[in-house]
């Protein structure tokens, strides 16, 4: 699913990094190669990401990774869309959803980090 993400976590202390310096608006997408619903939801992350890249920052977690995150997030399903406003997870989805409700979950992390002071992606 690494379409166009360039921000990929590779470990473990590469996600506490990612924790302890996020400022605003981020999608985390834990996603597998081998995930035919990871496939499945392909283009609608595309479109996502065309959408607002530029406004929200995209990371995904390498597929090997994802037992580690597995302890983490209460979910077996992939992918796993975690919504981060700063360090904090607002809002999640699981498996494979709408490119509406996607857009819709991505437009309210926006007005819910848009109250940030240090919001700024530029």
């Amino acid at each position: 699913m690494n379409s166009k993400i360039k921000n990929i976590i590779e470990s473990k202390s590469d996600y506490k990094l990612f924790l302890k310096n996020n400022r605003g608006a981020a999608l985390l997408i834990i996603e597998a190669n081998w995930s035919g619903i990871c496939k499945i939801m392909e283009p609608i992350v595309e479109k996502l990401e065309n959408q607002f890249a530029d406004r929200i920052r995209f990371i995904t977690v390498k597929s090997e990774l994802s037992m580690l995150f597995k302890l983490n997030y209460d979910s077996d399903v992939l992918p796993k869309f975690l919504f981060f406003n700063q360090d904090k997870i607002v809002d999640q989805v699981f498996g494979t959803a709408s490119l509406n409700l996607l857009e819709e979950k991505m437009n309210a992390l926006l007005k819910d980090s848009s109250k940030n002071n240090m919001f700024n992606l530029k």
